[in-house]
């Protein structure tokens, strides 16, 4: 029953933090926040508001900034014009004509998620999963 409430503090929190221009949640999207179980309870609420605010770029968070998990058939219907920042990565990533070695994917997504947090080592660890220094290994590797 508090989700909305979280959510909407852990927005403007990381809106401010990451100096992001999100200012509200979309209808959709709370219903489909409030509709889940959360396994992993007030923590996993504030990872995915942390992540779905990194990759906004609208005023607005919609269902597709959540993430997989949360997108309806309908909001998987989407044209070349209302693609988000993650369906254009996904886009750039996945072509029929060619298939790039992981190593390569990995490298894109750490650059595109470094460049979403200018730069943040931290910050960008915490979005991608790792620790800090597990992304620093990964960055020194993708140099090599």
């Amino acid at each position: 029953s508090d989700i909305g409430l979280l959510s909407m503090s852990f927005l403007q929190n990381f809106s401010s933090e990451l100096s992001r221009p999100v200012k509200s949640i979309s209808s959709e999207a709370l219903k489909q926040l409030q509709s889940y179980d959360f396994p992993g309870n007030v923590r996993e609420l504030k990872g995915i508001i942390e992540r779905a605010v990194a990759f906004c770029d609208d005023e607005e968070l919609k269902v597709s900034h959540l993430g997989e998990k949360f997108k309806s058939k309908n909001s998987q219907q989407l044209t070349s014009k209302n693609f988000s920042d993650t369906e254009k990565l996904e886009s750039s990533l996945f072509t029929v004509d060619e298939i790039l070695p992981l190593s390569d994917l990995e490298q894109k997504y750490i650059s595109f998620v470094l460049d979403r947090v200018e730069g943040n080592k931290k910050r960008a660890a915490s979005l991608l999963g790792i620790g800090r220094r597990t992304l620093y290994r990964r960055l020194e590797d993708l140099e090599k």
